[in-house]
């Protein structure tokens, strides 16, 4: 297994690589205050908030596992709500409201976390939150930083590129590929399928164009459809599954679906920055937004979102920074 498994602990693996897969568990229904609270689904989120207290995410809870009833009480709410607040700054429930379902902020992060995706005993600075909803504006996109900000930040960390410009650089990646700040597979375009698949022409198949990227290390079809981009990065091509697969150890060319697990995601677009790292520092001090956007992109696809991003979050930080200092002056100054 890797250093950080992608897989959930609900599952027994085969010793073979290429037979795993990444099965995380499912409620019926939600669980919360006022919710179906069916008792299976109930016991599922009490046996993954009893892992993260026996992997010391809670510590002030270390001593107090939550009784496995399947019952909704003031008990699971309040660990809930630990969690929310130290790892994503409380921001994962709306109007405060401990709601948990399939896709939910709240109960994707804690499957993640119990299936020990990332480390993350490191307590985010709120600023990171707003530099990000800054960067990637709109509903959606904050629902998805609820989930996914702690494993790019965590990843980012990991490869040494946690300082403030790579981070912008990596949140503005994410904006100019995704959009929603989401792991997503790539979407049908003309870049990606000729006119006759995207109009559905007998014969044809979409991602057609890929097939024969030999620059991509695709063989003909289906290798277009097969290794299409996927993840923050939008990793493209059977050569850069491959590769990134065996750096990794990790079977992304048997199972290229892997490629949008979060903290795969996250992982792929810290190693893919990382591998350009020189590069792109030098195009981001000279405000070269081009050539850092095709440092990861190998073109210009969406510059102008990727240079209001970055532009955006350097504009936020500098502001924070002036408040910041002001603030603290004042301090001083009641002191005297």
């Amino acid at each position: 297994m890797p250093a950080y498994s992608l897989f959930s602990p609900y599952t027994s693996f085969r010793d073979d690589p290429s037979a795993w897969a990444y099965e995380p568990p499912m409620l019926a229904s939600s669980v919360g205050w006022n919710e179906p609270n069916f008792p299976e689904d109930v016991v599922l989120v009490q046996q993954i908030v009893n892992i993260l207290i026996d992997l010391g995410y809670l510590e002030d809870q270390a001593a107090t596992r939550l009784p496995e009833t399947g019952s909704w009480d003031i008990n699971l709410d309040r660990a809930l709500g630990a969690i929310e607040n130290k790892y994503l700054s409380g921001m994962a429930s709306p109007f405060g409201q401990k709601i948990i379902a399939n896709g939910s902020p709240l109960f994707a992060f804690i499957v993640h976390l119990a299936a020990g995706n990332a480390n993350l005993v490191v307590r985010y600075s709120p600023v990171m939150y707003q530099l990000a909803h800054i960067m990637l504006p709109g509903n959606l996109a904050a629902k998805h930083l609820a989930i996914y900000l702690p494993y790019i930040l965590q990843a980012l960390a990991n490869n040494g590129l946690a300082d403030t410009e790579m981070v912008l650089m990596a949140l503005a990646t994410i904006a100019a590929e995704t959009g929603s700040a989401a792991p997503v597979s790539e979407g049908i375009s003309k870049y990606n399928s000729s006119l006759a698949a995207r109009r559905h022409e007998p014969g044809t198949h979409l991602f057609d164009l890929y097939d024969y990227r030999h620059d991509l290390g695709n063989n003909g079809p289906p290798d277009g459809a097969n290794y299409c981009g996927r993840g923050f990065v939008q990793l493209t091509g059977r050569g850069n599954y491959a590769k990134y697969g065996k750096y990794f150890g990790w079977p992304l060319d048997s199972k290229p679906d892997l490629a949008n697990d979060p903290w795969a995601a996250a992982m792929l677009l810290a190693r893919y920055l990382k591998n350009h790292e020189s590069r792109i520092r030098a195009a981001l001090k000279r405000n070269d937004f081009k050539s850092a956007r095709s440092a990861v992109n190998g073109g210009t696809h969406n510059l102008r979102t990727f240079q209001s991003a970055i532009e955006d979050g350097r504009a936020f930080l500098a502001r924070y920074l002036v408040n910041n200092a002001y603030a603290n002056t004042l301090s001083l100054s009641g002191m005297r």
